[in-house]
C-alpha cells in the first residue's frame, strides 16, 4: 500500500487552455451558486421541506422525534428561535444548507484533481452544482447534500490519505453519519469498494477487500432478514431499528417495478444535457480502455450508485442531489475529453445557460401565495393551534398526527390498519384542518378513493370540520334545519360559536351570536333553522383570501 501520489501520475493527457482558464471557470461557479441563492429566496417550499421544518418544531417541543434520517433537526434546532415567519426559517436553513452543497463541490473537485488536471477538476464541480436537479434541490431542506457532504469526504480520506488507523476511523465515522442522516448511504457501497481496490495494488490485499465485502454483504442481508427478531433493547435493539428500517425500505422502494420514475429521469437528463452525456460514457471509456485496472475499478465503482435510478421508487429530483457526486467524479476524465475537443468556453457557458435557464422557468409567485396562507393562519390562531395536515404547513403549529403521508407511509398506515387521526383527537383538542393533500379533500368531500384514509379516520374528519378559510377547515358542525333532539358527538371540546339562528344544547337555549361551551362527546340538539356551530369565539377569518392558484409545485 502506497499513497495516491506516488501510484499514480495523471492517467489523461492534460488539458491545454489559456492563462486564464481557471479564473473563467470559478467565475462561472460562482454565478451558478449566485443564482442557487436567490432561489433560497424565491423558490417556492416543497411538501416536504415543511414537513421536515415542522419535525424541527416537534423537537422543541419534546415530542418524539425519529433518530435515523433527521439530521436537520439536530443542525437547525435553534432556528424557529430567531426572528421571521415560518417561510424565512425553512429558507435560512435553506441558506445552511447549501454550505454542504458548497462543500461537496469542493470535495468533487479535490477528488477528480488525483486523475485530471485543475481545469478539468473545476469543470466536473461546476457539472455537479448546474446538473438539472441539483441545482434546483441541493438546497432544499432534506437530509440529502448533508449526508452527500458526509459520504464524500469520507471518500475523499480514502482516496487521499494514508491507510492508518486513525484516517480509516476518521472515514468510517463519516461514512456512519451519512448512514445515520439517510439509509439511502447504502448506495454509496460500491463508491468505497471502487475507491479501497484502487489503493489496494497488492493482489492479496485485494482478494482480502473483495472477500471482506462479501461477508458485509451477507451480514447486511442477514440483519435484514433476522434482525426484526434481536431484542428491542441496548445496542442490539438499535440493529432491531435498523432491520426494521431496511426491511421496509426493501419492501417498497425496489418492488414497484422497472423505471418506476421514469419521467423524473428523463427531464433530468434533458435538463443537465453535458453533464448526462459525460456521466452516459463513463462505462463506454472504462470498457474501451486497453487494461481493467484499479482506475478502471473504482471509475465503475463511483459510476454504480447511479444505477439505483432505475429500481428506486423515491428517484424523484432530490435523490440526484444526492446520487450524482460520486458519480460526477467517475466522469471527470469525459469533461476533460470535452475540454479537449470542444474548449472551456462551450462547456462551461452551456453549463451556466442550463442554470439560468432552469432559474427562469421556477414560478416566483408561489412562494408568495403560501405566505399568504402562513399569514393567514397566524390571524386565525395568534397563538398555534393543533392541527391535522399532511406535510407540515402550519410549520411551527403543533402537528396531531406527524406524519407526511406519502405513497410508502400511506400505505404502512392502511397496512397497520390503526386510525392515528382519532386517537390523536381523542387525545387532545384539534381544532383547525388543512386540506393540502388528496386523503385530506376525501375525507371531507367523501369522493371514495381507494387509497384514502381509514374509515373510522375519514368519518372523525368528515363529522367535525367545516370550511372556515378556503382550505383551511375548523372545528365545527352544521345542523339541519327541522332538527329535534339529534344526538350528535363532538370530538373537538371547547367554544363554539352559534351562527345563523337559535338552538337548544342539552335542553339549553342558545341565540344567534352566543358562544357555548361543549365537552368531547355526544350533544342533544334542537333547531327550527339551518344553524353552525364553528369552533372558538367568533374565530376570525384572514383579511387575504386563500390563493386561488396553486401554493404548490411539482417539485
Amino acid at each position: 500500500m502506497t499513497s495516491l501520489a506516488k501510484q499514480h501520475k495523471p492517467h489523461l493527457q492534460v488539458t491545454k487552455i489559456g492563462i486564464g482558464t481557471r479564473g473563467y471557470l470559478l467565475a462561472a461557479l460562482s454565478v451558478v451558486i449566485l443564482l442557487q441563492i436567490e432561489l433560497i429566496f424565491s423558490k417556492s417550499i416543497n411538501w416536504d421541506e415543511f414537513y421536515h421544518f415542522s419535525e424541527i418544531t416537534e423537537f422543541n417541543a419534546g415530542r418524539p422525534t425519529e433518530m435515523f434520517q433527521t439530521p436537520y433537526v439536530k443542525l437547525f434546532w435553534w432556528i424557529p428561535f430567531t426572528p421571521g415567519d415560518n417561510i424565512f426559517h425553512i429558507q435560512l436553513a435553506r441558506l445552511i444548507t447549501l454550505t454542504f452543497e458548497l462543500a461537496t463541490v469542493g470535495i468533487i473537485i479535490a477528488m477528480t484533481r488525483r486523475f485530471v488536471d485543475q481545469n478539468a477538476a473545476l469543470i466536473s464541480g461546476l457539472a455537479f452544482a448546474s446538473g438539472g436537479f441539483v441545482f434546483l434541490h441541493a438546497f432544499a431542506l432534506r437530509s440529502d447534500m448533508i449526508a452527500s457532504a458526509a459520504l464524500m469526504m469520507s471518500l475523499y480520506i480514502l482516496m487521499t490519505g494514508p491507510f492508518k488507523a486513525r484516517t480509516l476511523l476518521i472515514a468510517v465515522v463519516l461514512g456512519g453519519i451519512g448512514f445515520i442522516c439517510t439509509i439511502k448511504s447504502v448506495f454509496y457501497g460500491p463508491a468505497f469498494f471502487g475507491i479501497a481496490y484502487y489503493r489496494l495494488e497488492d493482489r492479496l490485499h485485494r482478494i482480502t477487500l473483495v472477500t471482506i465485502t462479501v461477508c458485509v454483504v451477507i451480514f447486511g442481508s442477514a440483519l435484514i432478514l433476522f434482525g426484526p427478531y434481536l431484542p428491542s433493547s441496548g445496542v442490539l435493539g438499535l440493529l432491531q431499528n435498523a432491520s426494521l428500517l431496511g426491511r421496509t425500505s426493501i419492501e417498497w422502494m425496489f418492488t414497484q417495478g422497472f423505471f418506476p420514475q421514469q419521467g423524473w429521469a428523463l427531464r433530468q437528463a434533458l435538463i443537465a444535457p453535458i453533464l448526462t452525456i459525460a456521466v452516459l460514457m463513463v462505462p463506454i471509456s472504462v470498457l474501451r480502455a486497453k487494461a481493467f485496472d484499479g482506475l478502471a475499478v473504482m471509475r465503475l465503482g463511483l459510476f454504480a450508485p447511479l444505477l439505483t435510478v432505475p429500481f428506486y421508487y423515491n428517484a424523484y429530483p432530490y435523490h440526484y442531489a444526492f446520487i450524482l457526486p460520486p458519480v460526477v467524479v467517475a466522469a471527470a476524465p469525459e469533461f476533460a475529453a470535452m475540454l479537449r475537443r470542444y474548449g472551456f468556453g462551450i462547456i462551461s457557458g452551456g453549463m451556466v445557460a442550463s442554470a439560468i435557464f432552469l432559474s427562469l422557468t421556477q414560478d416566483r409567485a408561489v412562494i408568495e401565495r403560501q405566505r399568504t396562507i402562513q399569514t393567514g393562519l397566524r390571524e386565525m390562531f395568534p397563538d398555534g393551534a393543533v392541527y391535522i395536515d399532511n406535510c407540515g404547513l402550519a410549520g411551527d403549529f403543533p402537528r396531531a398526527v406527524n406524519k407526511f403521508a406519502t405513497a410508502w407511509a400511506l400505505r404502512d398506515y392502511r397496512r397497520k390498519g390503526s386510525p392515528s387521526y382519532s386517537e390523536a383527537m381523542r387525545r387532545e383538542t384539534v381544532p383547525l384542518l388543512l386540506i393540502d393533500a388528496p386523503t385530506l379533500l376525501d375525507a371531507v368531500k367523501n369522493n371514495g378513493i381507494s387509497d384514502g384514509l381509514l374509515p373510522a379516520d375519514t368519518a372523525v374528519i368528515q363529522e367535525n370540520f367545516i370550511p372556515h378559510w378556503g382550505f383551511a377547515y375548523v372545528a365545527g358542525k352544521v345542523i339541519p334545519a327541522g332538527s329535534a333532539n339529534l344526538k350528535l358527538d363532538f370530538a373537538v371540546p371547547g367554544l363554539y360559536t352559534i351562527e345563523g339562528g337559535d338552538i337548544t344544547i342539552d335542553r339549553v337555549g342558545h341565540a344567534a351570536g352566543d358562544v357555548v361551551s361543549l365537552a368531547r362527546g355526544p350533544h342533544i340538539v334542537t333547531s327550527a333553522a339551518e344553524v353552525t356551530l364553528r369552533w372558538g369565539d367568533h374565530l376570525r377569518r384572514p383579511t387575504q383570501p386563500w390563493p386561488r392558484e396553486q401554493y404548490f409545485t411539482i417539485y
